[in-house]
């Protein structure tokens, strides 16, 4: 683990180190060159060096020079930003989409950049993170194979985590497959409604190639998703690969021949492929990173939709570093160098006149001023919502919150929640519990919709999917939350957490099924009609040859012809092709019906069952050998279900406005059955006992357990959800809250 933001600077120390102790050490020996000439050699008969006859303690001043050498060790130190633990703050992202492709093929060991290319890789991506805020982030790992590591993230805590656990062997199969990384990366994607604000950054050096790249590029081409392309190593020298066993012994790659293979930077097919994308290519290169160029090409992409969210950031401790290396400052100005307590005493009497105006002194009071607050306004997190004046208190606010959300005022409440997360004065117990009550919120909100899209299926399908997407928008929100809670290790929290998160799963569940049914009936919907009006085609075109084929028969009776009569009985090749069509439109009609009772659509259904009656009638008045008669009917099918579908987009227009009136109803009252009873903070323990007892329903959870459940969800996401919806209940209830 990390424990500093910018690693880096500590490298600094391996000079600045050295350089004092240089000039320690030379100014120890100039001094002594200095009073040898002026005393005379005589006097520096004592062991220590020190003239004979003064009050200088050598040692004292070694003393001193430690000191101060400790000053500058954690000044540095505190310049490297020391954090451990991590806070939740709001902001408003209205960025980018960016995918993250890193090769993680074999060729990444070399050691044309140092450490390595893989090395260089990580840090050219952390970097580029770094520079890209309010932007979401993504990664996919490969190598002869690929796999969505991290989805598009707003996280940069979770994005570094999962990017610094990249080894070569991550991914079994070996190669450089760019067809499968580029078509994993765009199928991030998959639920962005248009790609203006995606792009995709592949990192690689281009050894090895396979896979059909040029085919996948003619596909992002085609989707205007730009790739930037990141070639990392030396283009000008191949070099080889080297191998460590567990002993640290080196050795390097070879062939089936016994020769050493060795991997150059391959320039040429990775810029044709940027080319061909509409994206740039970048060379990363020790002396130059290129993320600075990557970020700037990728700040041209249109940004996407302003979406509020919270973000998890960490919690800087520079103080922890910079109030010892004060205190070894003042300790430096008080301490002298003789061996009486004379000195001292004089030297702190200085010390009060002269230390304010001390240019180390000065810069280390700024120092520490500004890092009170570090952790709610860290620099590399998106910007964060403004909040409330300055004098008005994290318990305050949550107060103020829950008074508003008991009043059905959703969105102040959610205001004040996010206002109180960003007090640098708030508790992390009373963090994690408006943390908890925002993610409830949020999963209450999420049933509502849920609720809402139900009712409004038995209108239409287009209605209801709108309010579908709007229920999974906040059961992601509320996803996040809660998984929050889960990596900040409270027990009690944990617990309560892990209940929600099983039921927002088991919501989610019905979410998808409710989905799938609207699909299915708008999809049935169109078929039902556009084969119905097919049928009715058909069967036109087939009478009006049989009526030429009458009036041709006709006109050779008059001459006494009769060749080329088609027999009794014997159909045309329309007419089969318009009996088939309404075959297809009656079982299209059957299915309708079925998808809309499945969904309480009772118009819908109505009119699916008057449209497959019709279609019986026409097969009827078919098989009577009346045409025209089985036209009019197929006509009257066709009309029922266009007529039905026009209603369903007058409802889905008329409709809207009600059906957020009904949302704001039924938030309140969602709200209302899942919010806190207590507003202080000192009651807010009792909540934290209440809602871990009512979220496990009477089965204790330990933070063993909620570890496993935060484990759950780092496997892929259909087995997370078997797995905790196999372990919770399926009956529905209210989201726990905390405080």
């Amino acid at each position: 683990m990390n424990f500093f933001l910018h690693p880096e600077r500590l490298y600094h120390l391996l000079w600045i180190v050295p350089a004092l102790t240089a000039l320690y050490a030379l100014a120890e020996a100039r001094r002594r060159r200095a009073l040898r000439a002026i005393l005379g050699a005589p006097h520096f008969s004592a062991p220590d060096g020190v003239p004979v006859g003064t009050d200088v303690s050598r040692g004292k001043r070694f003393a001193r020079f430690l000191l101060l050498l400790a000053c500058a060790a954690l000044t540095t130190a505190a310049w490297a930003r020391p954090s451990w633990g991590e806070t939740v703050v709001p902001f408003r992202g209205a960025g980018r989409d960016v995918v993250v492709a890193l090769d993680l093929s074999k060729s990444m060991l070399c050691e044309d950049v140092r450490p390595s290319r893989l090395a260089h890789a990580r840090r050219f991506a952390a970097l580029l993170a770094e520079r890209m805020r309010g932007d979401r982030l993504g990664l996919v790992p490969f190598a002869g194979d690929a796999f969505l590591a991290c989805p598009l993230t707003f996280d940069r805590a979770s994005f570094r985590a999962i990017l610094d656990d990249q080894e070569i062997g991550s991914i079994p199969l070996g190669g450089t497959n760019l067809e499968a990384a580029l078509k994993t990366a765009a199928g991030a994607f998959e639920t962005a409604e248009n790609l203006g604000h995606c792009a995709i950054v592949l990192v690689t050096d281009g050894g090895e190639l396979s896979g059909s790249v040029a085919r996948e590029a003619a596909k992002l081409r085609a989707a205007k998703l730009p790739v930037v392309v990141v070639g990392v190593g030396d283009p000008s020298a191949a070099a080889p690969i080297p191998l460590r066993d567990a002993d640290g012994n080196v050795s390097y790659l070879k062939d089936s021949g016994g020769n050493t293979v060795t991997v150059r930077l391959e320039e040429k097919p990775l810029a044709e492929l940027a080319a061909e994308t509409g994206g740039v290519y970048v060379r990363s290169a020790a002396t130059e990173m290129g993320d600075e160029t990557a970020a700037a090409w990728l700040r041209r992409l249109t940004p996407g939709a302003a979406e509020e969210n919270v973000h998890a950031v960490p919690i800087e401790r520079r103080e922890w570093f910079l109030v010892p290396a004060l205190v070894a400052l003042l300790l430096y100005l008080i301490s002298g160098e003789t061996r009486s307590a004379k000195g001292l005493r004089a030297s702190a009497f200085a010390l009060l006149l002269r230390a304010p105006k001390t240019p180390a002194f000065f810069a280390l009071a700024l120092l520490l001023a500004g890092t009170r607050d570090a952790g709610a306004r860290d620099e590399d997190a998106p910007v964060p919502a403004e909040t409330a004046a300055a004098d008005a208190s994290a318990e305050t606010l949550c107060a103020d919150a829950l008074r508003a959300q008991e009043a059905g005022e959703i969105a102040r409440s959610r205001e004040l929640y996010r206002e109180a997360l960003a007090r640098p004065g708030i508790s992390p117990r009373l963090r994690e519990a408006v943390t908890q009550n925002l993610g409830a919120g949020f999963h209450a909100e999420a049933r509502n919709e849920t609720a809402s899209a139900a009712e409004a299926a038995r209108s239409g399908p287009d209605a209801a999917l709108e309010k579908v997407s709007a229920a999974e928008k906040n059961f992601a929100r509320a996803k996040a939350l809660y998984r929050d809670l889960l990596r900040a290790g409270n027990a009690k929290n944990a617990e309560a957490a892990a209940g929600n998160f099983r039921l927002l799963l088991n919501d989610e569940q019905r979410l998808a099924e409710l989905k799938k049914q609207l699909e299915e009936l708008k999809k049935r919907q169109e078929e039902a009609a556009r084969n119905a009006r097919e049928a009715a085609e058909k069967q036109r075109r087939a009478n009006e040859e049989k009526r030429d084929e009458n009036r041709s028969d006709a006109r050779r009776d008059e001459n006494g012809k009769d060749a080329g009569k088609r027999g009794a009985g014997t159909d045309s090749e329309a007419q089969r092709e318009a009996d088939a069509a309404r075959e297809r439109a009656a079982e299209s009609a059957r299915a309708l019906e079925d998808a809309a009772k499945n969904l309480g659509d009772e118009k819908r259904e109505n009119a699916a069952r008057r449209a497959a009656e019709k279609t019986e009638d026409a097969r009827r008045e078919r098989e009577a050998g009346n045409g025209g008669k089985a036209e009019e009917s197929l006509d009257e099918a066709a009309k029922i279900l266009e007529d039905a579908a026009a209603k369903n987009s007058e409802n889905d227009g008329n409709g809207s406005d009600g059906g957020d009136g009904e949302k704001d109803g039924g938030q309140k009252g969602g709200n209302a059955d899942a919010a806190p009873r207590n507003a202080s903070e000192k009651n807010a323990e009792n909540a934290d006992g209440n809602a871990g007892a009512e979220a496990g329903e009477g089965r204790e959870l330990d933070a063993g357990a909620a570890e496993a459940v935060l484990r759950d969800m780092e496997k892929d996401e259909t087995e997370r959800r078997r797995a905790i919806l196999r372990n919770g209940r399926g009956k529905a209830r209210s989201a726990e809250k905390d405080w």
